[in-house]
C-alpha cells in the first residue's frame, strides 16, 4: 500500500505547528532517516484570527485556509490535519471548499476517549475564548456522551484571555509559561470531577 503523505495546515500559531511536527517524529518507529513519513508544511502565521472571527465577526480565516490547503494538494499531500483547535471551527465551510479530506480535531479526540478511555465520562476543557464560546468541541464530545466541564468565571479557567495566552508565545519562555498556567487547572477542577484534561490553546504543546 501506498504511504500517504501527510499535510499540515499551520502557522495557527507556529509553535502549535512545530509541536505537532515534533509529536509525528517522536510516535514514528523509524531508526533510521528514510523510514519516517513524508509531511508537507505549510504555515501561514498570516491567517486572521480565529477567535475573533468567531466572537467579535472580524475577518474570516477561512479564504487563507483553503489557499493553504490547496497549496498542499499541489505539493502532493494526501490529507490535511490542522493543528489549531480554534480554527476548527470553520472546519464544515473549508471543507466544503476544497477536495482534499481534513482531520477533525475534536473526532480524533473523541474517538480516541471512546476506544482507549472507555470509562472517563467527563472531562474538563481548557482553551480559548473562541474555542469554549464556539462550543463544537464540546457538541462533538456530547455525541459520545462526554460530559465537558469549565471552571466558571470569574476563575477565569473558562477560557484564558487573549492577553494572557499572548504572554506564551515568546520563542524561549513561550513553552514554560504555557506550562505553569495549564498546570494549575487540573487540580483545582478536579473538585468538579473530570476524569481528564482537554488542552485546546494556541502553540500549545500539549494537545
Amino acid at each position: 500500500m501506498t504511504e500517504k503523505v501527510i499535510g499540515i495546515l499551520g502557522g495557527m500559531g507556529p509553535e502549535a505547528t512545530l509541536g505537532f511536527f515534533e509529536r509525528i517524529i517522536a510516535h514514528t518507529p523509524a531508526t533510521r532517516d528514510q523510514e519516517h513519513l513524508r509531511v508537507i508544511i505549510d504555515s501561514n502565521p498570516h491567517v486572521p484570527d480565529r477567535t475573533a472571527a468567531i466572537l467579535l465577526g472580524g475577518e474570516s480565516p477561512v479564504p487563507l485556509m483553503v489557499a493553504g490547503v490547496e497549496a498542499l494538494q499541489r505539493a502532493g499531500a494526501d490529507f490535511v490535519v490542522i493543528p489549531c483547535v480554534s480554527a476548527h471551527f470553520f472546519l464544515e465551510e473549508l471543507r466544503r471548499r476544497v477536495s482534499l479530506p481534513v482531520i477533525s480535531m475534536f473526532d480524533v479526540t473523541a474517538e480516541h476517549i471512546r476506544r482507549d478511555h472507555p470509562r472517563i465520562k467527563t472531562v474538563g476543557l481548557l482553551g480559548t475564548t473562541g474555542t469554549v464560546a464556539g462550543g463544537h468541541f464540546q457538541a462533538r464530545l456530547a455525541q459520545d456522551r462526554i460530559e465537558t466541564v469549565r471552571r466558571d468565571p470569574p476563575t477565569r479557567t473558562a477560557s484564558w484571555p487573549r492577553s494572557t495566552i499572548s504572554r506564551t508565545l515568546g520563542p524561549h519562555e513561550g513553552a514554560p509559561r504555557s506550562q505553569t498556567i495549564c498546570g494549575r487547572w487540573p487540580d483545582a477542577s478536579r473538585r468538579r470531577g473530570p476524569r481528564a484534561s482537554s488542552w485546546a490553546a494556541p502553540n500549545s504543546r500539549w494537545f
